[in-house]
């Protein structure tokens, strides 16, 4: 019953509170007669007559037994009491007020099925726009009842629309946070939540029926992660180690939490026990050089790097990896040769675009192919739901977009139109070197009409 219905409220997934829930009442509200009067009172009176047909067969096997109850005694030669005679009576009544009954309840429907089945008056349709002012003014109600009265109802249609996507009637923690505070997940992820939280459900029920299934464990973990409940991942992660005291890919599940919570020592103990229990494991060698790098030990996390490349040639994560240490170090040219390796091998590896451009903005001071890459990033990151690092990514990509364009005058240098807006022409040589490549060698060397893009 779920399934239809799920298909038919992703189509308003993407759209932000309160429009989403002016949009589904405006659509629904013309069928209310329909839904309140006419299909509701149907379905009630149907389960009615239901119980009503059951509750007669009953009395009438009652009956039945009474009737040979007294067939018995009399074939005894006896006269049956009292008692049986007055329950036959009553059961006798019981079944013709049921019968009464459930004739009254058909002259209801029929009366009920006269009912328009669509809202007549129709100024009544303007009455989903009343959301709009009671939403945009909860922020300056403070902590009043009918704060309480609003965050109480957007906790109910976030708890509906759980109910429709997973089957579970509970607020998202993520993206129902609103509207006292944005939500932690922009709406085009949310989609990809309730996805993760499906995904658990399904672990979940593999491991009541098998207890050791030290997969489910492990894959409900990377879920929880992905929703952001580092605690109970934690648990899971710990569980497949129970399981498996040798389980690789569980160490590298506890070093993340563990680097996400801040503790880096105990994150490197983690990915080292996991290398020990699998040597070929690149993905834990460049957990291990991460945190490395987080500690400023390059030596150490380029080693790691490359020991990942050396097990998988292929592996695009420790190229990436490479590149951060070369970047740090200075060496640009070695950078950009590692993160474009990378890409050539796994072109929709959000963090390399990601990582180019940062590379090209802060060391070849190229803001135009900086904004290029961080473009593509952002719309990988986004595909594959990858929430933080596509908030971290559009942060950066917003502030390098954000330019005014100014048209060169005659007699004008560069130097001066910097100095007018308060940048520096490094600056606006960066944001315009691919339109205009002369601005590198020569920068004052202008001309009249040239559009061109001033960073903010």
């Amino acid at each position: 019953m779920l399934s239809p219905l799920r298909k038919l409220w992703e189509i308003f997934l993407p759209i932000s509170m309160p429009c989403q829930a002016v949009l589904v009442v405006s659509l629904v509200l013309p069928f209310f007669p329909w839904l309140l009067l006419r299909c509701v009172p149907w379905l009630v009176l149907q389960s009615f007559k239901i119980f009503l047909l059951f509750s007669e067969i009953i009395v009438q096997f009652l009956c039945f037994f009474e009737y040979r109850i007294a067939g018995v005694i009399r074939q005894s030669k006896r006269k049956p009491p009292g008692g049986v005679y007055a329950f036959g009576d009553f059961l006798a009544t019981v079944i013709r007020s049921l019968q009464s009954i459930t004739r009254r309840a058909e002259r209801v429907h029929t009366k009920l099925s006269a009912i328009p089945w669509t809202l007549r008056p129709k100024i009544l349709y303007a009455l989903p726009l009343v959301i709009l002012p009671i939403w945009f003014s909860r922020p300056h109600l403070g902590n009043s009842i009918l704060s309480t009265a609003i965050d109480s109802s957007v906790s109910w249609w976030c708890s509906l629309e759980s109910r429709i996507m997973t089957g579970e009637w509970k607020p998202s923690n993520l993206s129902c946070r609103y509207p006292s505070s944005s939500p932690k997940w922009d709406t085009p992820f949310k989609s990809q939540e309730y996805e993760y939280k499906r995904r658990i459900q399904e672990y979940t029920g593999r491991i009541k029926f098998n207890s050791n299934d030290i997969k489910a464990y492990y894959e409900r973990g990377d879920s929880y992660l992905s929703i952001e409940e580092p605690e109970s991942a934690f648990k899971d992660y710990t569980n497949s180690i129970r399981i498996d005291s040798k389980f690789s890919p569980g160490y590298v599940g506890r070093g993340n939490i563990y680097r996400l919570k801040g503790d880096k020592d105990a994150a490197l103990r983690q990915y080292s026990t996991a290398i020990k229990f699998a040597l070929n494991s690149p993905s834990a060698y460049v957990a291990r050089g991460d945190t490395y790098l987080e500690m400023n030990n390059n030596s150490a996390a380029f080693s790691d790097y490359s020991i990942a490349i050396k097990i998988d040639s292929k592996y695009a994560s420790g190229y990436v990896g490479r590149g951060n240490v070369y970047q740090r170090a200075g060496d640009k040219e070695a950078a950009l040769g590692e993160y474009k390796k990378s890409i050539q091998i796994a072109p929709n590896y959000a963090s390399a675009y990601v990582r180019l451009g940062n590379l090209y903005y802060q060391n070849f001071e190229n803001r135009e192919a900086a904004i290029k890459e961080y473009e593509r990033g952002v719309a990988i990151l986004q595909k594959h739901g990858e929430v933080q690092q596509y908030n971290e990514a559009l942060r950066a990509l917003t502030a390098l977009s954000n330019y005014k364009i100014y048209v060169v005058q005659d007699g004008e240098s560069l130097s001066k139109i910097a100095k007018n807006y308060g940048v520096s022409m490094q600056e606006i040589i960066s944001a315009n070197r691919e339109t205009f490549p002369s601005l590198v060698n020569n920068p004052d060397n202008i001309e009249t009409g040239w559009k061109l893009k001033i960073p903010q």
